[in-house]
Parts: structure tokens; sequence; C-alpha cells
């Protein structure tokens, strides 16, 4: 149930090792942390400057944390010239 009150949320990077068919890498993903919850959204890309773009988009928006599964798979799919202009 919605109190009526805007609620901040904050996303900050997130950098973890990770390992895929016995390659490693460095993959960044986005915590979500309101002030009922953390969420985390690892390993989204191993382009640290597309999500930190993608970070500083969602925290100018506000974006409700329920939407961020769709935020990124959207930020994912564009080519990398079109998802500059968005951010």
């Amino acid at each position: 149930m919605s109190d009526g009150k805007k609620h901040l949320t904050i996303y900050q990077l997130h950098a973890g090792d990770y390992e895929v068919e016995g390659r490693f890498h460095t993959g960044y993903g986005i915590l979500c942390k309101t002030e009922t919850e953390e969420l985390l959204f690892p390993d989204i890309s191993t382009d640290v400057r597309k999500v930190r773009r993608l970070i500083k988009f969602c925290n100018m928006l506000q974006a409700d944390p329920i939407h961020l599964p769709g935020i990124v798979e959207d930020t994912l799919l564009q080519p990398a010239n079109e998802s500059k202009k968005v951010f």
C-alpha cells in the first residue's frame, strides 16, 4: 500500500568478478537502494561506461525499481550509437 509520499531511490555501480564457461571477467551491475530494501542486478555488462550512463539515467528519473529489469533489457538491446542518444 502506498503512503502517497515520494521515496528516494539510489542507484549505484556494482562491480564483481564472474566466471562463464571457464572464462573470468569483471562485470558491472546496479545496486538499487530504497528506504526499505537493497536490490542487486549483477553482471549487466562488461562496459562500465554503459552501466554508469544507465545509473545516471535511473537516478535522474528516480525510476521505480520495479521497472529496472525492463530498462536494463531495453538498454542492452539498443545498438551502441542509439543508447548514447537516450543517455
